[in-house]
Formats: structure tokens, sequence, C-alpha cells
């Protein structure tokens, strides 16, 4: 699913949760999340136990996101991740060496964009565009601003 075209088009669609960073998610929050996909039953279990163990991997990988595209459920009520993409705090990789060091030498690693590495090495975020041109910050927040300006 395309989260943005969803954002775009049926931005109800999309349920957010806001709480404090804390040690785990509390059952009460997991399961106002799996609520509101209408999980039940065994599903619903196994997506309260999945969103704990995400949100405790969040906390101990120094995640600023962990993206679910998609959670699948199996003809057999079964709950998967099936896919996602994890970001790590980069003030955090010298503690995780391990994700940081799989990463580079991942598929994933090898589709980084040459100019993004070179921008990230000195603490710049680049965003490749079409052809030959590319957006170069200090921050997410200017980048984005940008993006709308070009």
């Amino acid at each position: 699913m395309d989260i943005e075209a969803v954002a775009e088009e049926d931005p109800e669609a999309i349920n957010t949760l806001s709480m404090p960073l804390r040690e785990e998610l509390t059952d009460n929050d997991a399961a106002k999340i799996v609520d509101d996909l209408d999980l039940e039953g065994k599903t619903r279990e196994q997506g309260i136990e999945q969103l704990k163990n995400l949100y405790k991997m969040f906390v101990k990988v120094d995640a600023t996101q962990i993206e679910i595209n998609p959670w699948a459920v199996t003809p057999d009520l079964d709950v998967y991740c099936v896919d996602a993409k994890i970001n790590v705090d980069e003030n955090a990789a010298f503690r995780q060496d391990d994700i940081v060091k799989s990463h580079e030498s991942s598929d994933a690693g090898q589709d980084t964009d040459a100019n993004e590495a070179k921008a990230t090495a000195v603490g710049l975020n680049y965003i490749a565009l079409d052809g030959n041109i590319g957006c170069m910050v200090n921050g997410a927040g200017l980048a984005m601003a940008t993006m709308d300006i070009i």
C-alpha cells in the first residue's frame, strides 16, 4: 500500500497513536491499534504480541522509524510482518554496529546512492532527483521544504 497516496486520497484512513517513549508498549495501547484494524481472535492476539515486540525492537536498536508494509494475515489467520524499513538513529550508530555493518553488506546497502552515502558520511541529508539533480541539506525539515519549492 502506498501510504503517501492513502494520506492524500483518504487521510481519515490513517490512524495514529501518540504516546511517550517508555520501556514497553502496553497491552491497552497495542489493543487500540489492532482494534482499529478490525483484527479479532487469534489475529488480534498475534497483532498485539507483534506490536509489543516491534516496540521493544524500536527502543533496543535506537530506531527513528520502523515501518511495516505489508503486515499480512495468512489463510490460517497467522499474522506476519512481510517487509520492513528500519531507520537507526545515526547518533546511536556506534551502539548498533552490527546493524550498520549488516546493512552495508546487504542488497539494501548496495542500493544506496553514492552521493547519498557521501552526504551521510559528512552529516548531511541527500535526496536524488531525476537526472543529475539532487537536494542536499542539513535537516529533514529543510529537505521537505526545499522539495516542496522544487
